[in-house]
């Protein structure tokens, strides 16, 4: 169980279980913050995250650390593909199809 995020992607709040998500969005979920967070961004887990800045110049360690960090998850079964899409002011944009103990997702 994660909490849900709004349009914001700020936390909700109020609803009781209903602000929780499980199964194939819980998942989803978890992936998107994992790969939100940077490496050294968590002081008691200074190793854990994707070190984006290495995006420009490195897409293949970029997918390995993608790579690694999803199959944390043990609903991940496995992944089919990882993409990236190129937006403006050096955002990356990752596509992951995945295999999972739901069926296949798109992130």
């Amino acid at each position: 169980m994660i909490r849900r995020l709004d349009r914001n992607d700020d936390w909700t709040f109020g609803s009781g279980l209903g602000g929780f998500a499980t199964g194939l969005e819980g998942l989803s979920l978890r992936i998107r913050m994992q790969l939100r967070e940077w490496v050294g961004n968590c002081f008691f887990a200074l190793q854990r995250g994707i070190n984006w800045h290495l995006a420009e110049k490195n897409t293949q360690r970029i997918t390995m650390e993608i790579n690694a960090s999803i199959m944390r998850n043990p609903e991940v079964l496995g992944i089919k593909s990882i993409d990236f899409e190129r937006a403006e002011n050096r955002v990356w944009i990752p596509k992951i199809q995945l295999m999972t103990i739901y069926g296949e997702a798109n992130i």
